[in-house]
C-alpha cells in the first residue's frame, strides 16, 4: 500500500524547520532516475504476466469475510504521532480497499488494490486534506507486493504524483522501491526494505530521500513498519490488534468512508 497520510505533514514540517535546501540536488535527481529505471525492469515484466485472482499474497492482509470488513490498530512507537487504524474491506471484484485513520488528522488515505496472480497492484489512491477533502493521486506505476516466489533480486516500483489542487501546476512525486529481504528459514515473517525519493514543487522546491522497513506475518498481514525521514526523525508502528468495525466506530466516533 502507498502509505501517505503524513507525507504532506512531513514536507511542511521539514520546510518550516529548514532541514533541507530549496535547490535541485544532483545526487537526489540521480537517485530518483536510478530508482525509476531499476523498478521499471520489474514493472515491464510483471504487467505482461499478471491476471486477476481471488487471493492476495500469502503474507498480506486476509480477505474480509464480510462487506463491512475489519480494522487493524497500529500502536505508534514514536512520540508525537498517534496510533493508526487501518480499515480493510472489499472494493470491486478481486480488489481490497484499505483506508487509514488516526485521531489527529482523521481519514488520511484510501488505497484500492487489485489481487493478481503476480501480487498486489495499486489501482487507485485518494488522500485527504485537513478539511477532509479527497485528493486524487495519479498512479504512474503501482506494483506493491509480490506473490511467490519471493526474489530478493527483484525491485517493486511504486510511482505516485498528486497536485496541490485540480487546476494547479505544482505537484508532489514519490518514487518508492521495495525489495524483499530474506530471513533465517526458521522465521515466518516476510520483510521488505523500502527506499524512496520525494520531490515537492509546492511553495518552492524540496527533495528528500527516505528509507523504511515493512514486516508481514502470514495470516495477519502487516505487523510492523517504520520510515526514517532524517537521522533525527523517524516513524515506527507495531500491530496491536484486530477490532471489529463496530468497536472502531465506538472508539473513534468516525464514519466509514464509502467507495469512491
Amino acid at each position: 500500500m502507498a502509505h501517505l497520510p503524513y507525507i504532506t505533514l512531513i514536507i511542511t514540517t521539514i520546510k518550516q524547520a529548514g532541514l533541507f535546501l530549496y535547490r535541485r540536488s544532483i545526487m537526489v535527481t540521480i537517485k530518483k532516475w536510478f530508482l525509476y529505471n531499476v523498478g521499471m525492469l520489474f514493472c515491464l515484466a510483471v504487467l505482461n504476466s499478471c491476471g486477476p485472482t481471488e487471493a492476495p499474497p500469502f503474507y498480506y492482509f486476509p480477505p474480509p469475510d464480510t462487506d463491512e470488513g475489519y480494522v487493524y490498530q497500529y500502536e505508534s512507537l514514536t512520540d508525537g504521532f498517534p496510533d493508526e487504524y487501518w480499515h480493510i474491506s472489499k472494493g470491486a471484484p478481486n480488489q481490497l480497499k484499505i483506508c487509514v485513520f488516526d485521531e489527529l488528522r482523521g481519514w488520511g488515505q484510501c488505497s484500492f488494490e487489485y489481487m493478481t496472480s503476480t501480487g498486489m497492484l495499486q489501482d487507485s489512491l485518494w488522500i485527504f486534506t485537513d478539511q477532509n477533502q479527497p485528493q486524487f493521486v495519479e498512479i504512474l506505476h503501482g506494483n506493491l507486493y509480490p506473490s511467490k516466489p519471493l526474489d530478493s533480486k527483484q525491485v517493486y516500483l511504486q510511482y505516485l504524483r498528486w497536485y496541490s489542487s485540480p487546476d494547479s501546476l505544482t505537484f508532489t512525486e514519490i518514487i518508492r522501491n521495495r525489495r524483499y529481504q530474506p530471513l533465517e528459514s526458521s522465521k515466518k515473517q516476510v520483510v521488505f526494505q523500502v527506499l524512496e525519493v520525494i520531490e515537492d514543487f509546492q511553495e518552492g522546491y524540496l527533495q528528500m530521500e527516505m528509507k523504511g522497513k515493512e514486516v508481514f506475518e502470514p495470516g495477519l498481514g502487516l505487523v510492523y513498519f517504520e520510515k526514517e525521514i532524517t537521522e533525527e526523525v523517524s516513524r515506527k508502528y507495531t500491530f496491536s490488534g484486530r477490532i471489529s468495525v463496530e468497536d472502531f466506530r465506538r472508539k473513534t466516533n468516525a464514519p466509514l468512508l464509502t467507495n469512491r
